[in-house]
């Protein structure tokens, strides 16, 4: 099942099912378990759309809703803003003629799962603070360090040495961004990996 209507239905339904199932947690928690699982929006652009257009004018909705929302509650964190914005900031540059799709999926998920998971990790196991990071601990860089790897050669398909350099500026990126903009640095510093290496 391909095309750009198809990848609307099935977008819709992703984030209406992550927030769904978000509703049985609270806190950091519920805002990480629809971090992870939007970002599997990285499979809908990859497989079922056909086109750029279309994903880019849903993730355009989607910034101007968030940001709606985050204004509205009040919110000074922008994460839901900022992590479609990156996403429109990858396909342009596909489009323009740097990296592939496969690129823009791989930073996609490595934004979605590595942080994610990595923000879950970090708050049941994580003690030892990052050198220099009081926020970020070494057992959620582990995760996105892994969990970038894994995307890179998985869903990626690249070479071993693609998926380090991928890795290493994921977590410098994720661990040393400051403002909370390793929503938007995370996802294009593993996209130039991807792309240019």
């Amino acid at each position: 099942m391909h095309g750009d209507l198809y990848g609307v239905i099935l977008t819709v339904a992703l984030i209406g099912t992550c927030a769904g199932v978000s509703l049985l947690f609270k806190g950091e928690v519920r805002r990480k378990i629809v971090h992870i699982g939007v970002s599997n929006f990285a499979f809908v652009y990859l497989y079922v759309f056909e086109s750029d257009t279309c994903p880019l004018i849903w993730l355009c909705i989607f910034v101007l809703i968030n940001y709606v929302v985050a204004r509205k509650e009040g919110s000074t964190r922008y994460g839901t803003v900022l992590f479609p914005f990156s996403i429109i900031i990858l396909i342009i540059s596909k489009m323009l003629g740097l990296g592939s799709a496969r690129d823009v999926a791989v930073a996609t998920l490595a934004m979605g799962w590595g942080d994610g998971f990595a923000a879950l990790a970090g708050i049941r196991f994580g003690k030892t603070k990052m050198p220099m990071c009081r926020k970020k601990t070494v057992t959620g860089s582990a995760v996105v360090f892994f969990s970038v790897i894994l995307c890179t050669v998985f869903v990626g398909g690249k070479s071993l040495l693609s998926a380090l350099a991928a890795a290493i500026a994921a977590v410098i990126a994720e661990a040393y961004t400051p403002y909370g903009l390793d929503n938007v640095t995370v996802p294009v510093a593993v996209f130039l990996c991807c792309a240019l290496i």
